[in-house]
């Protein structure tokens, strides 16, 4: 048993911290759920992402979208398995290296839409409209948020 109680930031901003288990009880539904950074799209973050994801279907209300952190990690995942398991769950590929975490290309939110990321920043504006809310976890509280449709500790 760990004693070590997980936390997750948000909404909009680094510095506001909750209990990941006190959010939980909220449940916080979200739209969007990101793993597509260089910080937490490794081969172990996508590993732990598909060790959840395998053999399940992500929730018809969430788009989760994945990127590797560059194309040699993508190689090793597709080698492994692990790419594979992450797209038959439904999640959505992106290209590797940046993207939505900074604002750029597919899968930004929209007025309104809640995004849980493995990302390091989730500043207001950040990652789509500044209308938005954007919380921040582990690759494992991402992946199992989009299996539910709420943000979920895993």
């Amino acid at each position: 048993m760990s004693l070590i109680s997980p936390f997750i930031s948000g909404p909009n901003h680094v510095k506001v911290m909750q209990s990941a288990f006190e959010i939980e009880k909220k449940k916080i539904e979200i739209q969007k759920a990101y793993i597509v950074s260089c910080v937490n799209s490794r081969t172990s973050d996508l590993q732990e992402a598909s060790k959840i994801l395998k053999g399940k279907k992500i929730s018809k209300n969430v788009e989760l979208y994945i990127s590797a952190a560059s194309s040699n990690v993508l190689k090793e995942c597709e080698d492994l398995g692990i790419w594979n398991d992450l797209l038959d769950s439904g999640a959505i590929p992106l290209t590797p290296g940046c993207g939505p975490c900074i604002g750029l290309g597919t899968g930004l939110l929209k007025d309104g839409e809640v995004g849980i990321s493995a990302t390091n920043r989730n500043f207001k504006g950040r990652m789509g409209s500044r209308n938005a809310e954007v919380y921040l976890s582990s690759p494992g509280v991402v992946a199992e948020s989009a299996l539910h449709g709420y943000i979920k500790v895993n």
